[in-house]
């Protein structure tokens, strides 16, 4: 079915998004990396020819912290910019392509007529840019952020001070380059989480959207919970696939995990507890949108080595995780 497809077209641009987000954000945090190690390694240049007692190397530190400071201070600028960026193209294109595919579905497989299209308003930036903050776990997107900033600046101090507090040698303190990079390699991690996170919520989001605006033009849609099929998944959202959504209030609603979500990756109701973003962060999964009952008759799986395969659509991924990979996720339920 030519919708299935092109959802999963649209996905796999968000996907897409994701990577070269995350790309940018890697380039960013080795240039950061570089600028401290060389701040380090001119202060050990310092000490070493100065010759000189303690005093002089605390005000050397103090220096050096302060320039470190300034240097995550304005990391967190560009990393934040960088998200929210691609956070803003990654809604614009699932919105405008969504509503494109919907349009290609009612025009050739329902047949309605080759100049029938929805009516979808141009998207307002500001809307987009305050979806941004949308809470998850209880925080926003700049609180995240700006966490990941105090957790780098304890972290470099700790790296960049301990030895010097203890009055230890020069030659211990060219050991804390090594320690810069290991408080570098845990940021990236951190950053490019937060980035694939944020940039798939904008996916459901301008998903979302697109679907409420083809509601309004007189489409109609069941909703279903679809699970990456591979072993990654989580035991909830495996066992949550294939979920057909209630509708309440008008919208319709996912119960995963103990967690009400009107899509992947957002949560109905923030209550702030840690349980909302256990299901949230990192999560793959997607929001089928079903338009006039027509179901998707494939889907495609992750084998063992790596490859991926096109399956039955009404294959679940609890199946296909016990066929393939051996797991039973139904014990423990």
């Amino acid at each position: 079915m030519g919708i299935a497809t092109d959802e999963r077209n649209i996905f796999n641009s968000a996907l897409t998004q994701v990577e070269t987000t995350n790309k940018r954000l890697l380039k960013i945090y080795e240039e950061s990396q570089a600028r401290v190690e060389q701040q380090l390694l001119k202060m050990r240049a310092q000490v070493l020819k100065s010759g000189v007692v303690q005093p002089f190397k605390e005000a050397r530190l103090v220096n050096l912290l302060k320039a470190i400071n300034e240097e995550i201070a304005s990391l967190r600028t560009q990393s934040q910019n960088v998200i929210a960026s691609g956070y803003i193209a990654n809604y614009q294109n699932t919105y405008y392509l969504e509503l494109y595919a919907y349009e290609k579905s009612i025009n050739t497989e329902l047949s309605l007529g080759a100049d029938y299209l929805l009516n979808a308003p141009a998207l307002n930036r500001q809307a987009v840019i305050a979806s941004l903050n949308e809470r998850i776990g209880g925080n926003a997107f700049k609180d995240r952020m700006l966490r990941h900033q105090r957790e780098m600046q304890f972290l470099l101090r700790d790296a960049v001070s301990q030895n010097i507090i203890e009055g230890q040698t020069v030659k211990e303190l060219a050991k804390n380059i090594d320690l810069i990079g290991e408080v570098y390699g845990r940021a990236i991690n951190q950053s490019t989480r937060i980035a694939r996170t944020e940039l798939l919520t904008a996916y459901s989001i301008g998903q979302e959207q697109a679907t409420l605006e083809a509601e309004e033009s007189g489409v109609e849609f069941t909703y279903k919970w679809s699970a990456t099929l591979d072993s990654r998944v989580r035991k909830d959202h495996a066992r949550a696939d294939g979920q057909k959504a209630l509708i309440v209030d008008g919208g319709p609603v996912f119960t995963v995990g103990g967690v009400r979500f009107s899509s992947p990756r957002v949560p109905l109701v923030n209550d702030g507890s840690k349980r909302n973003a256990k299901q949230v962060i990192n999560c793959r999964c997607r929001r089928l949108n079903i338009p006039f009952g027509i179901e998707p008759t494939k889907r495609v799986a992750k084998r063992k080595d790596d490859t991926w395969t096109e399956l039955n659509g009404d294959l679940t991924a609890v199946e296909w995780i016990r066929r393939e990979y051996g797991i039973n996720l139904t014990n423990g339920i």
